[in-house]
This record gives structure tokens, sequence and C-alpha cells, in this order.
């Protein structure tokens, strides 16, 4: 294996030097293993969703650099680096953060209480605005569209952000932190 991976980064240089062309390349596993016997997976155990992750890049942000990056932070990472613009139904719905590129924000933690929604998260950037969105309905994971609410702007530096849900009750919220380069989510389930 050591071998192949050995001819492919070559392949990649001679293709970077000798045709103008910028290259990233991840590998990857699709699941980590059982914390019982190292073995087997299809559990939620922190260490079957857990992977490992080989980045070959120069352009590695504060996140990728100091923090463990997971399997969903792959497609924000490499959209980003192709410059792809997605949808914002589509973005909406990412669970990562790009590792590469700018990462505004990281850990958004979202907690129901009474008739309120209270949310923390890491910044990396400085006085960027986001927005908050939210969501009563889990109607992508079938196909579909959710609709979403707007709750409001925050500087990411405030590092939190507190809204009602007292006209949209629900048992379920998917909570969206847009920031200028990337999205965050965060469900909450009663």
């Amino acid at each position: 294996m050591d071998g192949q991976i050995g001819r492919l980064w070559k392949a990649v240089q001679d293709r970077e030097k000798n045709h103008n062309e910028e290259w990233l390349v991840i590998i990857t596993t699709d699941h980590g293993r059982s914390a019982d016997t190292g073995k087997g997976h299809g559990g939620q155990s922190e260490r079957e969703r857990s992977t490992w992750i080989v980045k070959i890049s120069i352009q590695f942000n504060d996140y990728g650099k100091n923090h463990r990056v997971s399997v969903t932070d792959i497609f924000p990472a490499i959209s980003g680096f192709m410059g792809l613009s997605l949808p914002k139904q589509r973005a909406m719905e990412l669970d990562g953060v790009p590792f590469i590129g700018k990462a505004d924000a990281v850990n958004l933690q979202a907690e129901k209480s009474g008739d309120k929604i209270r949310l923390s998260w890491t910044a990396f950037a400085k006085g960027e605005k986001c927005r908050v969105w939210f969501s009563p309905t889990d109607r992508f994971n079938q196909g579909g569209e959710d609709l979403y609410y707007y709750a409001g702007e925050v500087d990411v530096t405030d590092e939190k952000f507190e809204f009602s849900i007292k006209e949209i009750p629900s048992g379920f919220y998917k909570v969206v932190l847009e920031t200028p380069h990337h999205w965050l989510n965060s469900w909450i389930v009663d």
C-alpha cells in the first residue's frame, strides 16, 4: 500500500509541476471499528464514528492543523478547494467544517431550555457576521426540503446566541450557523 501511495503521489507531483495543476489528495476509511473488539462496526461509539484521514495539502487552516478532523469534514474541504458553490438548501444540511481554506467556527452546540434555544461555538474568525437559522422538521432525510426560519445575526466572536422558539414549538430542531465561509449545524431531539 505504501508503494502504491508513493506512486500516486509521484504522479500528482508530476501533474502539478509539468501541467500547471493544483491537486488535493485525501485518503480515509469509511468507518472506524468496534470499541469492544477493534473489529466490525455498525454502532455509534466514538471509536466506530472515528476514522483516520491522510491529508496532503499546504493549505491547512487552524482547524486542520490543530484539531481532530472528521470524515464529515472531507466534503466541505473538497468543495471549498474546488471553488464549488452549493445551493443554500444543500449547504444547510452539511455536518462538516473545511480543514483547508477558511474556517470561521467549529463545535456548534445547541441546547433547548423552555421556549428558547441557546447556541455556543468556538470562533476562529474575528469580526465576521453570522446568521442563525432553524427548522422544526427533517424532511431532507427523505429527499424533501425543510423550511428554515431566520433567528438572527451575531458576530462570530460572541461564541453564543439565544433565540425564542415559542411561536414554532416542536420536539425536533435543526439549527444552522451560516458563517461567511461555511455552515455548521446541530440537532435537538426531545
